[in-house]
C-alpha cells in the first residue's frame, strides 16, 4: 500500500487476525495520528463455525485438539445459549491471541509451549445472532465492543453446547461508522478513493477558519479563541482551513484535532505546522 499510494508513512487501527478480511481503517503520513479516535470504534463481523472441533488457536489455522459427533445439536439449542453472550461479559483472550502482558505477546508465549492463562477482560456484545448451517456448521452476526475476540465467543458457545466450536471465516464489516460497501482492496486502493472526515468522525464537530490569525494560531499550535460554544466542554472539533483552490482535498486543509474549552479551542492533535 505503501507503494500503490507513494507514501512512506502508513498506519491502521484495529488489527485483524490472519484468517480475517474486512474494515480496517488506514491512514497515511501525519494523519496517522488520528487513528488514536478510532480505536475504540465498536465492530461488526459475519462469521462462520464448525461444531465438534477444538483446535489449538480457536480457528482452523490451528491443530486439532479434539473432535465430537455435533449432529444432535438444534438451531432451539443454539437459540438458547446465545443470550448469556449478550451485553457486558467477561472474555478470556485467546492464547494466540496478539495482547501483551509484561511486554510479551500471548501468541509468542504460547509458540514457545509456556503454561499461562491470559486474564479475562470486560468487552461488550450489542448484537448476536447464530444460524445453523447444515449438521457441523453455523454462521454468526454480531455488533460488540473493540476488543472483543470473535474466535473465542464461538469457542465458548461451542462448549456451552458441549461439542466444542472453532472459527472457519471471519469477516469485519464495519468499524464504527466505516461499512465495508465503502471500503477499497488493499491492491486497488488509491488516494482519491479517501474517507471525507465526516465518514470517519460522523459525531465530531468541524470548523473551517477564513480568519489568517486563527490559521496561523493553529499552525503554530496555540489555543484560540472562537465566537459562541462549539459543542459541549471537551468535545472533539476538526479545524480546517479555508481552501485556496477548488483542486485541494480535503485533508490537504486539515489543520488538526482541537477540543472545545470556554474560551475556545484547545489542540489535542495538530497535523499541519509552520516550518
Amino acid at each position: 500500500m505503501k507503494r500503490r499510494l507513494g507514501e512512506r508513512k502508513l498506519g491502521h487501527s484495529g488489527t485483524l487476525d490472519p484468517l480475517a478480511r474486512g474494515v480496517l481503517i488506514v491512514a497515511t503520513g501525519r494523519l496517522t495520528r488520528l487513528l488514536r479516535y478510532c480505536d475504540g470504534h465498536d465492530k461488526s463481523y459475519q462469521a462462520i463455525a464448525r461444531l465438534g472441533v477444538v483446535t489449538t488457536t480457536g480457528d482452523v489455522t490451528g491443530a486439532v485438539e479434539r473432535t465430537c459427533d455435533a449432529s444432535s445439536i438444534s438451531q432451539e439449542e443454539l437459540d438458547a445459549v446465545l443470550d448469556e453472550f449478550r451485553g457486558p461479559i467477561e472474555q478470556r483472550p485467546h492464547r494466540f491471541s496478539a495482547i501483551k502482558v509484561d511486554g510479551v505477546r500471548s501468541y509468542d508465549r504460547a509458540r514457545r509451549g509456556e503454561s499461562f492463562v491470559n486474564a479475562a477482560r470486560p468487552v461488550r456484545i450489542d448484537e448476536l445472532s447464530c444460524e445453523l448451517q447444515g449438521d457441523e456448521y453455523f454462521s454468526v452476526a454480531l455488533r460488540c465492543s473493540s476488543g472483543t475476540y470473535v474466535r473465542v465467543l464461538i469457542e465458548d458457545i461451542g462448549e456451552r453446547l458441549g461439542v466444542g466450536a472453532t472459527m472457519v471465516e471471519l469477516v469485519r464489516v464495519a468499524a464504527g461508522p466505516v461499512a465495508l460497501d465503502r471500503c477499497s482492496s488493499s491492491a486497488e486502493i488509491s488516494i482519491d478513493e479517501a474517507l471525507g472526515f465526516e465518514e470517519i468522525f460522523p459525531l465530531f464537530h468541524r470548523v473551517t477558519l477564513s480568519n489568517a490569525a486563527l490559521t496561523t494560531a493553529v499552525l503554530n499550535g496555540s489555543s484560540i479563541a472562537t465566537e459562541g460554544t462549539i459543542g459541549a466542554e471537551g468535545a472533539l472539533v476538526g479545524v480546517f482551513r479555508e481552501p485556496t483552490d477548488l483542486s485541494e482535498s480535503e485533508w490537504s486543509r486539515f489543520l488538526g484535532m482541537y477540543s472545545t474549552t470556554r474560551e475556545g479551542l484547545r489542540p489535542d492533535v495538530v497535523i499541519s505546522r509552520l516550518g
